[in-house]
C-alpha cells in the first residue's frame, strides 16, 4: 500500500519539476524577445521593473528559488533540450530585426569570456584583469591574417587561439611571482600595454583599427548573405547567431569537465598552492591566464569577423 501511494507522489513531483522547467525557460524566452523589440521606452522601464520584482520575490522567498533549482537539476537533460530547442528558434520570433540578432551574437560572445572568468576568479580565486588584452590579440591576429595574407576564417580560428595562447603565458610567467592585489596590478598592466601597442603599432592600423574584414564563408554561402532555413529567409546575422550559439555549446564542454579532473581540481581555491609541489604533475594555478584562449579559441576571430572593422577603442 506504501509503495502504490508513493509512485504517484513520485510522478507529480516529476510532472512539478517539468512543468516548472517549461514555463521558466519559455517565460524566460518571451522576456528577451520583448525586451529586444520593444522601442517604447515606457515598455522597457516596465520590463526593468518586472525583472527586479522577480529577482526580490526569489530573494525573499528562499523556498521558491530552491524549487526552480531543484526542477532544473532532476530535468536536467529536459531543460538542456529545451534551451537548445529555443536558441535555435530564437531567430525566427526576432521579426527579421537585425540589431536584435547582433545583441545577441556579442551578449553570446561575452557569455563565453564569462565562463573563463568564472574559472580564474571564481574556482581560482586568481583576480584576471587581462581577459579584454587577450581578447583583443586574438581578434588582432584573426583580422591581419585575413587582410595581409588572405587567410580564410576557418584557417584563422586555431592561429588566433595560438597567438592569445602564447601571450596567456607569458603573462602567467610574472604572475606566477605574485599573489592577491598584486596579480590584479599584473594584469591591468597587461591590458595597458596591449591597449597602447595596437593604438600606436602601423601595422595594427594605430587609433584608426583595421578596416575591410572579410566575412567568413562555409561551402560557399557567405555570411553576409541571408540565411534561408526551410524557405524562410533570416537576415545576415542569422549567420553568426547559429555560430556563436554553438561557441557557447562548445565552450561549455570544459566549463563542466575541468574542475572534475585532477589538474582542474588542484587548480581550484584550496588547492591552488598545492598545484606547485612537488610530485603534481599539471599547471600552476598561476597560468590560467590563458585560460579564456584555451577555453574559447573562436571568440576573438568571431568578434572581429562580425563586423567590418575593429579597433582599440571598440575591443572588449
Amino acid at each position: 500500500m506504501t509503495d502504490s501511494l508513493a509512485v504517484p507522489r513520485t510522478a507529480s513531483a516529476r510532472l512539478g519539476a517539468v512543468a516548472t522547467v517549461v514555463t521558466v525557460e519559455l517565460l524566460g524566452a518571451l522576456y528577451l524577445r520583448q525586451f529586444l523589440l520593444t522601442d517604447d521606452w515606457r515598455l522597457v522601464i516596465g520590463l526593468l521593473a518586472v525583472f527586479a520584482g522577480a529577482m526580490v520575490l526569489m530573494e525573499r522567498r528562499p523556498t521558491l528559488e530552491a524549487r526552480i533549482e531543484g526542477a532544473f537539476a532532476v530535468q536536467s537533460r529536459l531543460a538542456m533540450l529545451l534551451g537548445i530547442v529555443i536558441v535555435l528558434a530564437f531567430p525566427f520570433v526576432l521579426e527579421g530585426n537585425t540589431y536584435a540578432l547582433h545583441l545577441c551574437v556579442i551578449s553570446m560572445l561575452y557569455a563565453v569570456l564569462a565562463l573563463a572568468l568564472n574559472f580564474q576568479l571564481g574556482s581560482a580565486n586568481i583576480p584576471n584583469f587581462a581577459t579584454g588584452a587577450s581578447y583583443g590579440i586574438g581578434a588582432y591576429a584573426s583580422a591581419l591574417l585575413a587582410l595581409n595574407f588572405g587567410v580564410s576564417f576557418w584557417l584563422a580560428l586555431p592561429a588566433a587561439a595560438i597567438v592569445a595562447t602564447i601571450f596567456g603565458f607569458l603573462l602567467g610567467i610574472p604572475s606566477m611571482r605574485t599573489r592577491d592585489s598584486y596579480l590584479a596590478l599584473v594584469t591591468i598592466a597587461f591590458g595597458v600595454v596591449i591597449h597602447q601597442l595596437l593604438n600606436n603599432l602601423e601595422f595594427t592600423g594605430g587609433p584608426n583599427g583595421l578596416v575591410g574584414i572579410p566575412v567568413p564563408e562555409l561551402f560557399g554561402h557567405a555570411f553576409s548573405d541571408p540565411l534561408v532555413i526551410l524557405g524562410h529567409s533570416l537576415p545576415p546575422q542569422a549567420n553568426f547567431y547559429y555560430l556563436s550559439a554553438l561557441l557557447v555549446l562548445v565552450s561549455t564542454i570544459p566549463a563542466w569537465g575541468l574542475p572534475g579532473t585532477r589538474c582542474g581540481r588542484m587548480s581550484l581555491r584550496p588547492a591552488a598552492r598545492a598545484s606547485t609541489s612537488p610530485g603534481t604533475r599539471c599547471w600552476p594555478s598561476r597560468w590560467t591566464p590563458s585560460s579564456p584562449a584555451l577555453r574559447a579559441p573562436s571568440t576573438p576571430s568571431m568578434w572581429a569577423s562580425s563586423r567590418p572593422t575593429i579597433s582599440p577603442s571598440s575591443s572588449p
